[in-house]
């Protein structure tokens, strides 16, 4: 009889969990530990897996950026392995307002003495941060200045994790985060196309609604020949064998007949860089917007913008060096006064504006000497002649008095 009766009230307890559809009706459920940290909390591998965790709080609505902070970062001081890998997603819509979701990937870590990290959104922009929360410092999601967005949850793997939400005016030292891993995929990518051509394909055929900043891959052949879309406009690759991009005419890259021979050919308005420096021949420009490794030939260079030219040697205010201080100078140092030594144009180099400015004065304190030296020679003839003049007259009285 007692038989019976329990496999009666098995039967019951599964109707009843059958009923509900739920397991517990309320709570959390932890498969691994006994202490769950959202409503399914799974620990296997010493690795905890979460489902729809819940991040308490709101972004504010257009009061500045707010920050999702994912663990702490070292900073100097060794630390245990903290990551966060899985999708953060937020929401906020009614019937007075309007809709607007938020989904964020992220695969983070922080451990031993280093910070890596990479990150894809979806329906509005987001970056990767570090900034400094009550003394500590941490990596964090920055959600953009705009409507407020509630129900934050986090799916996916966390360890030593924070998921707290901070406003803008309790943070400080906010930096881009720069230690980003790469995203990839072996596959091709299209762009409103399910048959994708190459590594990326648009179905724009004109080329003028493509988004600026997008690499574009030359097409099979040379794999170093690059181009990268400016601004919308005139955008040709017949074939992939040619790429124009930027401004009407713009730039063309063309990989020639034979791989590996490419060239850069500016045409129209040209090419212009607007930020960071260009090397030619070499990557390190040592500072410099333009670094040429090996010859160059111009058929005109102008150098401009150079204040206080050396007229004021004509002015008569200017104190020309005496010719003996100069000479002294020269057999002390063995070269110009404010001329830079052979060393030092080794070393360092000269500016061409700076050497010109220099080479210009040096110029015109000569021609003053010269003036000065022309003037001596004028007298010392007319003194000469005199003279020439006098010792005649002598020599005829001699001859007379004779």
């Amino acid at each position: 009889m007692k038989r019976i009766l329990l496999f009666f009230s098995l039967i019951t307890t599964l109707e009843n969990l059958q009923a509900q559809n739920t397991f517990p009706a309320t709570g959390s459920v932890g498969i691994g530990t006994t202490m769950p940290r959202g409503k399914l909390h799974v620990v296997e591998n010493a690795r905890d897996y979460y489902v729809d965790r819940m991040i308490p709080g709101s972004s504010e609505d257009s009061q500045g950026p707010n920050y999702l902070l994912l663990h702490e970062i070292y900073s100097g001081t060794l630390l245990d392995d903290r990551h966060v890998m899985g999708k953060l997603t937020a929401i906020r819509g009614n019937t007075g307002s309007w809709n607007r979701k938020w989904t964020v990937e992220v695969n983070t870590s922080s451990a031993y003495n280093a910070n890596r990290g990479s990150m894809i959104t979806y329906n509005e922009a987001a970056r990767l941060v570090t900034l400094t929360y009550n003394n500590v410092n941490y990596l964090a999601v920055e959600i953009n200045n705009s409507s407020a967005l509630y129900y934050f949850s986090f799916t996916g793997y966390a360890h030593y994790e924070t998921l707290s939400i901070v406003k803008d005016e309790f943070v400080s030292n906010v930096q881009p985060f720069v230690n980003l891993d790469p995203i990839t995929t072996p596959s091709n990518i299209g762009i409103g196309t399910t048959n994708p051509a190459g590594k990326l394909s648009f179905a724009d055929v004109d080329k003028t609604n493509l988004p600026n900043g997008i690499t574009w891959y030359s097409g099979s052949g040379d794999p170093t020949v690059y181009g990268v879309h400016r601004t919308a406009g005139d955008w040709v690759a017949p074939n992939y064998q040619q790429l124009r991009l930027g401004w009407t005419t713009g730039v063309v890259i063309d990989p020639g007949t034979q791989y590996g021979k490419s060239y850069l050919d500016v045409q129209g308005n040209g090419l212009r860089v607007t930020q960071g420096s260009l090397g030619i021949g070499t990557t390190d420009t040592k500072g410099y917007k333009l670094a040429v490794n090996g010859a160059a030939v111009f058929t005109k260079a102008v150098v401009k913008n150079y204040a206080n030219w050396p007229d004021y040697v004509f002015d008569s205010a200017y104190n020309l060096p005496s010719l003996e201080s100069v000479s002294s100078f020269v057999k002390e140092n063995r070269h110009l006064p404010e001329i830079p030594s052979a060393s030092t144009i080794e070393k360092d180099g000269h500016d061409l504006g700076d050497v010109q400015k220099m080479l210009l004065k040096k110029v015109e304190e000569l021609t003053l000497y010269i003036i000065d030296q022309n003037g001596s020679i004028k007298d010392l003839r007319s003194e000469n002649e005199a003279l020439r003049k006098r010792i005649e007259q002598i020599e005829q009285q001699v001859v007379n008095h004779n």
